[in-house]
C-alpha cells in the first residue's frame, strides 16, 4: 500500500476592524495513498481583540466545523487475506463498514503580543470527536494542545536601501512551539533573521528532555530555510530538514519550496489599522 499524501487547501480571512473583530474558514482535504483514505476538514473561525494598553493587545478565538473521513475498500487489503504463502485472491472476512465517518469538531485559542513579542495557545478537538468506520463508533480524536511563543529583534539601522526607498532590515525572530496530543508531543525551537531581502533560518525538532526508551535519543529533525524577497511582491524559500533521528539512514530528508505572490494593495489610512502580530512579515513592508 503506497503511503504518499495529497493535500489541498482553501482558506480565507477577513478582518472587521470597527468591531475588533475578524472572521475566517479553511478547507482541507487530505488523499492518502492514492485515495484509499481521504479526510476532509471544514472549519469556521471567529476571533476577539482586546487592547490592554498602547502596546499590549488580547487575541481571542473560537473554531468550530466538522472532520470526515472517507475510505475505497476495493483498494484495501486485509490481514486475512493472507497465508504463509502470500496474498490469497480470497475475499475478506471483515464486517462490512461505512465508508464515510463524519463528526463536529471545536477549538479555541488565545495570544497575547506587543510590538516585539507573542505569547499564545490553542486547543483542537475539545470534544473529541468520534470518528469510526464501524457501528461502535468508539474511536475519539485526542484534544491537541499548542503553545507558541517569540520575540522580534529590530537590529535595523538608519542606512537607507535606494531599491526600497526605505531602511535596511535587519530582524531576528527566536521562536518556540510545543504540541501535544494524547500520548504523543512535539518541541520544536529555532531562530530566523531577515536582512533586507534575505530570509535565514536553523530550526531544531526533537523532544531531548523526554525519553522513551533508555536506548533511543528522542531528537526528530534540524530544519534549514532560505528566502528571497522580490519588492515585497514575490517571495520564494526553501526548506530542507536534516533527518537526526534513526530514520536517517533510511531517509534523505524533506524537500519544501514555497512561492508566494502577494499584490500590493494601496493602505486607506482612513480605516483603523489593528495593531499587527510581530510574528512573520517577510513579504510585508515593515516601514
Amino acid at each position: 500500500l503506497e503511503t504518499r499524501k495529497l493535500s489541498n487547501l482553501v482558506s480565507f480571512e477577513k478582518s472587521l476592524n470597527k468591531i475588533n473583530s475578524g472572521v475566517g474558514f479553511y478547507f482541507l482535504a487530505d488523499n492518502y495513498a492514492k485515495g484509499t483514505l481521504r479526510k476532509y476538514t471544514l472549519n469556521v473561525q471567529y476571533a476577539y481583540t482586546i487592547d490592554l494598553n498602547d502596546k499590549i493587545s488580547v487575541k481571542s478565538g473560537v473554531s468550530g466545523g466538522f472532520l470526515m473521513y472517507q475510505k475505497n475498500n476495493e483498494q484495501m487489503i486485509f490481514p486475512d487475506q493472507y497465508n504463509s504463502f502470500g496474498l490469497t485472491g480470497v475475499n475478506t472476512n471483515e464486517p462490512n463498514a461505512s465508508q464515510n465517518s463524519i463528526a463536529p469538531d471545536l477549538g479555541l485559542g488565545m495570544m497575547l503580543y506587543g510590538d516585539n513579542f507573542w505569547f499564545g495557545f490553542n486547543a483542537q478537538h475539545l470534544n473529541r470527536p468520534k470518528l469510526s468506520f464501524y457501528s461502535d463508533n468508539t474511536y475519539m480524536y485526542p484534544t491537541k494542545l499548542s503553545v507558541h511563543m517569540g520575540a522580534k529583534i529590530n537590529l535595523s539601522e538608519t542606512k537607507y536601501n535606494r531599491l526600497y526607498h526605505s531602511k535596511i532590515r535587519k530582524l531576528l525572530f527566536p521562536v518556540l512551539n510545543y504540541k501535544l496530543q494524547g500520548k504523543h508531543d512535539q518541541f520544536e525551537t529555532g531562530i530566523y533573521g531577515i536582512y533586507n531581502v534575505v530570509l535565514a533560518g536553523i530550526y531544531y525538532r526533537g523532544v531531548p528532555f523526554k525519553k522513551y526508551e533508555s536506548t533511543l535519543h528522542n531528537h526528530e529533525s534540524l530544519i534549514l530555510q532560505l528566502g528571497y524577497n522580490y519588492h515585497n511582491n514575490l517571495h520564494v524559500s526553501y526548506s530542507y530538514d536534516v533527518v537526526l533521528s534513526h530514520l536517517a539512514g533510511n531517509t534523505g530528508g524533506a524537500h519544501e519550496l514555497n512561492i508566494t505572490l502577494s499584490p500590493v494593495i494601496p493602505i486607506n489610512k482612513k480605516k483603523k489599522i489593528t495593531k499587527k502580530l510581530p510574528c512573520p512579515a517577510f513579504i510585508q513592508a515593515e516601514w
